[in-house]
This record gives C-alpha cells, structure tokens and sequence, in this order.
C-alpha cells in the first residue's frame, strides 16, 4: 500500500486506445504491505462501518488490536458507535462525508481508551485520508460501498 498519496504523487494517464483514464501512483518509497489478516481484519471494519454499524467496528477495534489495554471498553464501543452513526447519516457519497474527521476521531479515541492501532493499519487510514481530497476532486458523488465492494470480496 502506497503510503506518501499526494497529489504529487499521482497522476492521471488518458489511455489512447479507448479514452479512458486512469490513476498512475508515482514514488512508491513508502510503502506498506498488510498480512492476509491484517487485510481481512481492515475489510471486516470497513464493512462494518459502511453498514453503519458502528457498534461493531468499535468491537473489531479492541478485538484485534494485538495489544489491549482498553480502558472503558463498553464506552470507546460507544463513543465508536456514535461517531460512525454520524458520519455515515448522510450516505456513503464521498461528498457526504468527511473521511479525515472520521478518521482522526477514532485515532483520538483510541488514544483516550488506550485501544492500539497497529502501524501498517494507521498507514492505511492515513493513505485514506489524503485520497479522501483527491476522490472528491475526481468524483464527489461516487458511492464508496459500491466502488469498494468488489475488491473487498476479492
């Protein structure tokens, strides 16, 4: 996973064979790879948080989390389900939603309840959070479960 997204560092390539266009991802010094089930735990959570069940997300995030040291599970599995009942009311159009607040909260609340992040997962949510401005540049209305779903089923 290409971990330093910015708009420097993407660019987007015309192909001339049928005038479509793609996203070419340039300087590749920063990168991460996720384990089968580092990639398996990150598609269960984002699946979580895409049905809007934030109940669960919160769970997933204290049980897989190598190091636990949850104080309050009961109220960070709370705070988590508010925060994502909030953030995704609106629809899952990118344009409806504010990945960067989202995203940034949990890392507070998991700072507050002392819930580990692991670094590749971090990386990932912070790839996310750069490619949040440059999605809805490109298209603000795409639906993120609908464009997703296929490579979370692959």
């Amino acid at each position: 996973i290409h971990c330093d997204l910015h708009p420097g560092n993407i660019i987007i390539i015309k192909n001339s064979f049928d005038n479509k266009h793609s996203l070419a991802f340039l300087d590749a010094g920063l990168v991460t790879r996720l384990s089968r089930d580092d990639r398996k735990n990150f598609i269960e959570l984002f699946y979580a948080i895409a049905k809007g069940d934030g109940k669960r997300a919160g769970e997933l995030l204290i049980e897989k989390s190598r190091i636990t040291r949850c104080v309050c599970p009961e109220k960070f599995i709370n705070e988590i389900e508010m925060l994502v009942e909030k953030s995704v009311s609106g629809g899952l159009k990118l344009s409806n939603l504010q990945i960067g607040q989202l995203i940034g909260t949990v890392m507070r609340l998991c700072t507050k309840y002392q819930v580990k992040l692991e670094s590749n997962f971090t990386s990932v949510l912070l790839s996310i959070e750069i490619l949040e401005g440059i999605g809805k540049s490109l298209d603000p209305e795409i639906d993120i479960l609908s464009a997703a779903l296929p490579f979370m089923v692959k």
